[in-house]
């Protein structure tokens, strides 16, 4: 299959005509990267009666989407802001690489929630899981056998906060395309250390391509958390990004362009995870969703996966993908959350970090898979 071998392609349908990618727009589904069930009426119950769980899509809150689609001939990157209004949620394209459907385009679509905080938009195209804490998603598309893809994350609205939400360090994975490489992207990743609220240096970035004129090694500079946690940086418009509000977690996408002028050339995708000191295998006991994006060179050599992995406390344990396919993984944790993850036994390692809370996981490819040629960015969210 590709860098991780995981199976399929998936769909995300912010993609052709505006009439039809409008319409489709709210296929935002919060439903696991398991398939999920389906329920009657927004925020109802799912498939086994029950009523949804303690973490919820709650009416009057807010998220923001930042995140990747494909299909054979581009990738575009994406920044989407929502805001549930009952058993629907508005949804405004507030920023996209190759601006179709262009930004500043809305929408409102129902949605479904079930006991296991599976939730479900427009009917189930796209699905994905809240977080333990319900502050955070990862979605991905039912169809795994389609042309089109996703890959993005949701982090709710905070209040309250200020440059000071950010504190320590943050391991961060980067998506990076541009037109001038030959891959449709790449991944990496780097350290960035809050040296004081407002003001961070980026440093240690690996990777097996050239960041030079990218990531300078140390770089500083300022920042801006407003009080719903949007991050801004004072030197660059084209940043887009959000804090979690315990300032566990950031995403941040850097899309250039305008309608009048599409530009899908440069782009970029960072997700931060602030490391910890004293991480124990607590944090990884127990199921989690997945769900992954592949890429090698040509446009259409892609895949998006979606499973389940089951880990002990000591990192132990199994994959299984959405065809039913097991494979062993094993996963070493260092203390301050970050670590090491194999799958079936191969040589090839890919890098990650966990949560301080345990309640989310990134996992990525530094360097194309030596075999299947592909870079590969997993984000993984723990099962209630």
């Amino acid at each position: 299959m590709g860098g991780i071998r995981w199976s399929g392609g998936i769909r995300w349908a912010l993609r052709g005509a505006i009439a039809v990618a409008l319409a489709v727009t709210v296929l935002l589904v919060f439903s696991g990267c398991e398939e999920a069930g389906t329920t009657d009426d927004g925020g109802d119950n799912g498939d086994n009666g029950d009523d949804p769980g303690a973490v919820t899509l709650e009416d009057g809150d807010s998220w923001r989407l930042i995140g990747l689609g494909i299909d054979d001939e581009s990738t575009w990157f994406s920044v989407i802001d929502s805001t549930v209004a009952g058993a629907e949620i508005d949804i405004t394209m507030t920023a996209i690489s190759d601006q179709d459907p262009p930004a500043g385009s809305t929408d409102t679509g129902d949605f479904t929630e079930d006991a296991d905080n599976v939730v479900t938009f427009m009917g189930g195209d796209s699905i994905g899981r809240l977080n333990t804490l319900g502050t955070t998603f990862a979605i991905r598309g039912s169809d795994l056998e389609d042309d089109y893809g996703e890959l993005m994350v949701g982090v709710r609205n905070g209040s309250g906060l200020d440059d000071s939400t950010m504190s320590g360090t943050y391991w961060v994975a980067i998506v990076y395309a541009d037109t001038d490489y030959a891959s449709v992207y790449f991944t990496a990743t780097m350290d960035l250390e809050v040296a004081s609220p407002g003001l961070f240096r980026t440093s240690n970035p690996v990777s097996d391509m050239d960041f030079d004129g990218y990531i300078t090694d140390p770089d500083t500079m300022e920042y801006e958390i407003a009080s719903d946690g949007f991050f801004t940086m004072p030197e660059g418009e084209e940043v887009y990004g959000i804090v979690r509000e315990d300032g566990e977690l950031f995403t941040l996408g850097e899309i250039y362009g305008t309608p009048a002028e599409p530009d899908n050339t440069q782009k970029t995708l960072m997700y931060g995870i602030q490391l910890q000191s004293g991480a124990s295998g607590d944090l990884l006991a127990g199921t989690w969703d997945v769900c992954a994006s592949c890429v090698g060179e040509a446009p259409d050599s892609w895949g998006e996966h979606g499973g389940e992995m089951v880990l002990d406390s000591i990192g132990v344990g199994t994959l299984i993908d959405s065809n039913g396919t097991e494979m062993p993984v094993a996963l070493d944790l260092n203390d301050d959350g970050t670590f090491t993850f194999t799958l079936d036994g191969e040589a090839f390692e890919l890098h990650g970090a966990i949560t301080p809370s345990g309640d989310t996981a990134l996992i990525v490819s530094p360097a194309i898979h030596p075999e299947d040629e592909e870079y590969c960015i997993v984000v993984a969210i723990k099962e209630p």
